[in-house]
């Protein structure tokens, strides 16, 4: 639910998948809350797998959000995460099986005279 974010101060990151290799779409920097993240398959014809993974820094260990999922063509996935806080850099990777197929957005609220 989101909504409960409208009067904070939010902002969207985006980040094209390039290339079909594990992309760092955000970093965690000061104290960000991450709404949710919205996968976009813009493309006209191809269906990508595409996959969303949380690193944790301080376990040098990586947690899939989403895996594997078949994206229809010219179709979104919206995955709500009311506020998950990230510690500093803490990363959210993407991955498409498809390179120029998918944009990924991240949704983030920042918190006043913390956030970079």
């Amino acid at each position: 639910m989101a909504g409960n974010f409208v009067s904070d101060n939010c902002r969207i990151v985006p980040t094209r998948l390039t290339t079909a290799s594990l992309t760092t779409c955000y970093t965690g920097q000061g104290f960000p809350q991450i709404i949710g993240v919205r996968l976009v398959n813009f493309h006209a014809t191809l269906t990508p797998k595409v996959s969303l993974q949380y690193y944790k820094a301080t376990a040098s260990t990586s947690y899939y959000l989403q895996a594997n999922y078949v994206m229809p063509v010219a179709n979104s996935l919206w995955l709500p995460f009311e506020a998950f806080a990230m510690y500093e850099n803490d990363l959210l990777q993407a991955q498409s099986d498809t390179a120029n197929a998918v944009d990924v957005h991240v949704f983030l609220a920042e918190v006043p005279g913390r956030s970079q």
